[in-house]
């Protein structure tokens, strides 16, 4: 297996290479030209794991951003130990003046504090706009032109900024930033205009107008008539949802920022009560995600008890789309059908035959992927491993032609039985809570032998699945095997070969999500992927096994309303709670 090492250290060593030239090359080329890095950029991305480009990336990145701001005195920046003793008053950081003049950061802070304690570096958002006088949505002790002065130390320009106070909703700090814009120049950047108009819309639809806003409205008009043909259609639709619009306008095949559109004109309908040309547009945008936009959420639950039609909209959508709710996301539903003066949720619990304690309806079962889906899932699965295998030295073509041996002399479950395939490392290590229990890992095999015809580990050489293993005659029982792969394989690649190889009735036990390998398959692959997840993933919690639901983890339409699956996800363990949704008899 010395092979397998020596692989897998060329491929790392050939991968750091390339990442270098990569870097160095854009360091060099970036001011002027970064095409010529091209090729080497795709020799980097070919030598390299994909989950390991863009890892680097952002390292490469932030390492030289923090080192710009540390030359230019604005990061705040500690010291080594060997210098410590040299420094008067234990004063282990420095900052820029001007940033220390600011009575609105740090008041109170000091900066000469004790080695223990430091100032706190602004990161998120609202953090840096603090930082630079702006605080809950208002200007302290600073104007508009200072405060964009001292954004440009986090390297921000005006779009970046006007981008920041839309996402942290600091709508009144937007509009002190559009009058600024609009009286210095009669003539903007397209992109700053759009993103102007942007925020225009953002304090439309969150209905936090001013009669001022008219007068902004015509100045974002004029300068909309001079932003290049290609975002004219844009940006003149954004202008139009800030008014009551009474038709369905034709929206060009290549619009620039079409969900931005479609959820303006969508808010656009819902608060001028316009239901009808919403329902339209949201049926015809059959791309459009209405999930990834809280703000028409947010615009929806505002107005549910004023249209009813809103609610049952909603819960039509989440039906036709089969959308899975997360407990953790649950507040557009709380607020537009639990807040909704006309419908009434229950919390249910489903009878073995899958009537609802409720309203007697039946729950849709958690359906299986057909033969023809799961084979169209395996072709890409396969082709991915092979490609995985040879490009990043993962597995031999040895200890894949051996764990198909394995299988076809070991696994002898009758046609139709279901046998389980355990992520042996994954269960040790994160399933069980007791790691050094010898006896945790038996009673979790066990319990997988009273629910499957047999058993199928995949364990890699060495540490203590080595040291369990052989602590106890685990074999004795013709029903559990075990493939030990090589200990610097990739000991997923051989589960998911190994649940491929058994065919569709596989389970396959682990608290992995696989993220990483779904993302290397197509869309429609990745669509297979996620249901085949759902009924085929065995999940433990502790040492009990949690099997799939049985039932449809999506919204779906019952007789009299709505059958509900709310997921809660707890260290990749899955659970579901189950709700009746049916429509009150309002007066």
């Amino acid at each position: 297996m010395s092979g397998v090492t020596d692989g897998l250290k060329a491929s790392r060593e050939r991968c750091y290479q390339s990442r270098d030239e990569y870097f160095k090359c854009y360091e060099e080329h970036k001011t002027y030209n970064e095409s010529k890095c091209r090729k080497l950029k795709e020799k980097f991305e070919r030598d390299c794991p994909a989950s390991w480009v863009p890892h680097f990336i952002r390292k490469h990145n932030y390492e030289k951003y923090k080192q710009k701001l540390v030359d230019e005195g604005v990061l705040l920046t500690e010291v080594n130990d060997a210098d410590k003793a040299n420094i008067v008053g234990d004063r282990l950081f420095h900052m820029t003046a001007n940033i220390l003049a600011s009575s609105v950061v740090f008041s109170g802070t000091n900066v000469c504090s004790k080695q223990n304690s430091s100032p706190k570096f602004p990161r998120t958002n609202a953090e840096k706009l603090s930082y630079c006088g702006c605080v809950n949505d208002a200007l302290h002790d600073v104007n508009v032109e200072q405060f964009c002065e001292r954004m440009k130390m986090f390297g921000m320009k005006y779009v970046d900024v006007l981008r920041i106070l839309k996402d942290v909703r600091y709508l009144k700090t937007g509009r002190v930033l559009l009058r600024h814009l609009c009286s210095s120049s009669p003539s903007l950047p397209p992109y700053i205009v759009l993103e102007m108009v942007e925020i225009l819309v953002c304090i439309h639809m969150e209905d936090a107008t001013e009669k001022s806003d008219e007068e902004l409205w015509r100045e974002l008009l004029l300068l909309a008539n001079k932003v290049p043909h290609f975002l004219k259609p844009t940006v003149s639709l954004l202008l139009k949802s800030c008014c009551p619009v009474n038709i369905l306008p034709k929206l060009p095949s290549n619009l620039m920022l079409r969900p931005v559109v479609i959820t303006a004109l969508l808010a656009n309908y819902v608060r001028f009560g316009k239901i009808s040309l919403f329902q339209t547009l949201l049926a015809k945008e059959t791309g459009y995600d209405l999930f990834k936009s809280d703000q028409l959420l947010r615009v929806l639950a505002l107005h549910t008890n004023s249209h009813p039609a809103i609610s049952s909209t909603y819960l039509q959508y989440l039906s036709q789309r089969s959308v899975t709710l997360l407990d953790d996301n649950m507040w557009h539903f709380n607020s537009i059908i639990g807040q909704s003066k006309y419908w009434d949720i229950r919390k249910t619990t489903i009878l073995d035959n899958g009537d609802c304690c409720i309203c007697g309806g039946k729950f849709k079962k958690n359906e299986d992927l057909s033969e023809t889906e799961f084979s169209l899932l395996k072709n890409e699965i396969m082709k991915y491993l092979s490609d995985d295998m040879h490009v990043f030295s993962s597995a031999t073509d040895q200890e894949i032609s051996d764990l198909k041996r394995h299988i076809k002399q070991e696994i002898k479950s009758p046609e139709g039985r279901q046998s389980l395939v355990v992520d042996a490392l994954n269960v040790l290590y994160t399933g069980i809570n007791n790691v050094r229990s010898r006896y945790g890992i038996d009673e979790v095999l066990q319990k997988s032998l009273d629910i499957f015809t047999d058993v199928l580990l995949i364990v890699r050489k060495g540490g203590d699945t080595n040291r369990i293993w052989n602590e106890h005659d685990k074999f004795s029982n013709s029903r559990l095997s075990a493939f030990f792969c090589h200990r610097m394989s990739n000991d997923d690649l051989f589960v998911l070969l190994a649940v491929m190889e058994l065919g569709i009735n596989a389970y396959f036990l682990t608290n992995d999500s696989f993220i990483n390998h779904r993302n290397m398959l197509t869309p429609s692959g990745q669509s297979l992927f996620d249901r085949w997840i759902e009924k085929r993933a065995v999940r433990l919690n502790n040492k009990d096994i949690i099997m799939p639901s049985k039932f449809a983890p999506y919204v779906h339409e019952a007789e009299n309303g709505y059958h509900i699956s709310v997921k809660t996800v707890n260290n990749s363990v899955v659970l579901y709670s189950y709700f009746c949704v049916r429509r009150k008899h309002v007066q």
